[in-house]
């Protein structure tokens, strides 16, 4: 989708900066602006932030000054682009699918020639190396140009701006027809979305009024969203709404009174509510899956056959990664949905 909303090419992804894209070049006052915490209870300044009406002041994301960091930007300059191929676990060669390993700029800062990039992993790496303009730099290519990554989404778009959600079932679980109606909210191109926010940006601009909440709407780009959270622990997220949760009706996960009933919560705290999961509840820092389950193992342990100092020794263990576990806001399995935030 980043592919398709880019139309390849790194001069229409600029035009979607501010848009659907932050800037990468951001300032970092803008970027944590909402970064606030100064002590006291974590989770109830966590609580304060999920709790509306959600307003975004990051003054970076606005037309304005997308458009200023966007002119820095010189469409012309060359750069070296190397293609190389992905590495087949069949052949046992590098004769997979090509794809960009690298961009380099033509000429450093002081107008000096760059040398030509060239795969670090191996000698017998396949590759070919291109010179282009930096408009038309594949966008797959962009993240080794900025030092923050070109694909991150502003903060500030609502939900239904971003990811289309199915009438009554999950995108992909449904009928046809109702598979049908979940493609219709998806914008094609991002064209298709300029053509849509060029009057917007106009009016900003003839204005030069950059407020937050006088920003460009947009309509939804996809119906999935890839979320890779905790970079350490690298756990990876699919993301997918219906507009009405009749699916967990559907399948008895739950009831018309229990969504009644967090309906009114939402209103009423005015935060969001869980109604239900699947499998364990997750810990940050955890160290990935086989942290995750060497956690469960420590908290659970197996004390039959030991001794009983190894036994003190488990429980006192067991005791640590449970006070730290909660800390991190992780709860057993007795924890309701419905109080979890």
């Amino acid at each position: 989708r980043f592919q398709a909303m880019t139309d390849h090419s790194a001069s229409t992804w600029s035009r979607m900066v501010g848009i659907l894209f932050r800037s990468p070049y951001m300032d970092e006052d803008d970027e944590f602006w909402a970064d606030d915490y100064n002590g006291g209870s974590f989770k109830n300044w966590l609580r304060k932030k999920y709790t509306g009406p959600y307003q975004s002041q990051c003054q970076g994301e606005g037309i304005l000054s997308c458009l200023k960091d966007m002119k820095r930007l010189d469409m012309n300059q060359k750069f070296y682009v190397m293609y190389t191929r992905a590495y087949n676990r069949q052949t046992k060669k590098y004769d997979g699918e090509e794809y960009v390993g690298d961009v380099t700029p033509v000429k450093d800062h002081k107008g000096n020639n760059m040398p030509k990039p060239k795969p670090w992993y191996g000698d017998n790496v396949p590759y070919r190396v291109e010179m282009m303009e930096f408009k038309k730099v594949p966008t797959e290519g962009l993240k080794f140009v900025f030092e923050h990554s070109p694909m991150t989404l502003l903060e500030r778009l609502p939900l239904d701006c971003v990811l289309a959600a199915g009438r009554v079932h999950l995108p992909g679980e449904g009928s046809d027809e109702e598979q049908e109606y979940v493609e219709s909210q998806i914008v094609s191109s991002g064209e298709e979305m300029y053509r849509q926010a060029e009057e917007y940006i106009h009016e900003i601009v003839r204005e030069q009024i950059d407020s937050p909440d006088l920003q460009v709407p947009t309509e939804p780009v996809t119906d999935i969203l890839l979320y890779n959270y905790d970079f350490g622990d690298d756990w990876k997220v699919r993301i997918t709404a219906s507009e009405n949760c009749m699916d967990l009706i559907e399948s008895g996960r739950i009831t018309q009174s229990e969504l009644d009933r967090a309906n009114v919560k939402c209103r009423e705290v005015y935060r969001p509510v869980m109604i239900a999961r699947d499998g364990e509840m997750l810990v940050d820092d955890v160290g990935g899956i086989c942290g995750f389950a060497e956690f469960l193992k420590k908290i659970n342990p197996e004390l039959k056959g030991l001794d009983p100092e190894q036994k003190e020794e488990a429980r006192q263990e067991k005791k640590e990664y449970l006070t730290w576990a909660k800390s991190l806001g992780w709860h057993k399995d007795n924890s309701t949905n419905f109080n979890l935030l």
